[in-house]
């Protein structure tokens, strides 16, 4: 049996899965949040995050892992958030895989909301060991109060 993980939509500040049905959008109030409202203190925060795992009764039996997040960057201490590496592991029987990710950052430019996607020919597999591999990205146009 397979293993797959899907990331359906990752976006790290405030942008997973840009859909109103999923209950996850950005808006201009989001993009115009100074501070976290629990810490005062924080470079950023997860204004958004869910995720769950099924077995794939219709297919091999794979495990499906989705996730989505929303986070966001409030100084340039959070840079850092924007660069994520998803770890995997492969066997010779098993191995994981992300079968589908979906990356933005949101910035407010000019009074407008302004999308940047991550390219497919921006997200890098590394190789780790015999066992591991990472996925890795970094969200683009990254500036104090975007959200990802």
């Amino acid at each position: 049996m397979k293993k797959l993980l899907t990331i359906t939509t990752f976006f790290l500040g405030c942008s997973i899965l840009y859909s109103q049905t999923s209950g996850f959008n950005i808006t201009r109030k989001d993009l115009e949040i100074t501070s976290c409202p629990i810490d005062s203190d924080a470079n950023a925060f997860y204004m958004y995050e869910k995720g769950y795992s099924y077995i794939d009764t219709e297919g091999n039996y794979d495990l499906i892992t989705e996730y989505e997040a929303k986070i966001k960057i409030l100084n340039k201490n959070a840079f850092d958030e924007a660069n994520i590496a998803i770890t995997l592991y492969n066997n010779h029987k098993n191995s994981e895989r992300v079968a589908e990710l979906t990356a933005k950052t949101y910035n407010l430019e000019n009074g407008r909301v302004q999308t940047t996607n991550v390219e497919k020919q921006n997200i890098y597999n590394e190789k780790i060991n015999a066992n591991y591999t990472q996925v890795k990205f970094g969200f683009p146009n990254i500036k104090e109060g975007s959200v990802i």
